[in-house]
């Protein structure tokens, strides 16, 4: 979907925001560094997708390196493992597990603490997990 911006530039919009018609969220560039030793480039990356694969399998997170694609100088490093609190890779909004392996949205307000809204639209994820 393409609208136009009120200086008259076009902005493409892409995923959750097209499809809901909403304004468009920052595009990030995120990076994650490893290093490892292989014979070839395409083993390299082999080596580091199992790597990857082991990290969302054995209940550890990742540091990655974020930063706005068109501000590369402000780049930051984002500890999942030290973050507190769950964040849903659709949204960004806060979301728990329950005992049974459930995902809910949170909300504070709602008796079961339950954003039901929310897990109508999508259910609550990590992402690659």
């Amino acid at each position: 979907m393409i609208i136009e911006d009120d200086d008259g530039s076009t902005i493409t919009l892409r995923g959750r925001e097209a499809r809901k018609g909403l304004p468009p969220k920052p595009e990030y560039t995120v990076l994650w560094e490893i290093q490892v030793y292989a014979d070839t480039p395409e083993q390299a990356a082999l080596e580091a997708e199992s790597i990857m694969h082991d990290y969302s399998t054995d209940g550890h997170r990742p540091v990655f390196a974020v930063f706005p694609t068109d501000a590369p100088d402000t780049k930051e490093e984002i500890d999942l493992e030290n973050m507190g609190e769950l964040l849903c890779a659709e949204c960004g909004e806060p979301y728990f597990v329950t005992d049974d392996g459930m995902s809910h949205h949170e909300d504070t307000d709602s008796p079961d603490g339950i954003d039901h809204g929310a897990d109508g639209d999508h259910v609550a994820h990590e992402g690659i997990r």
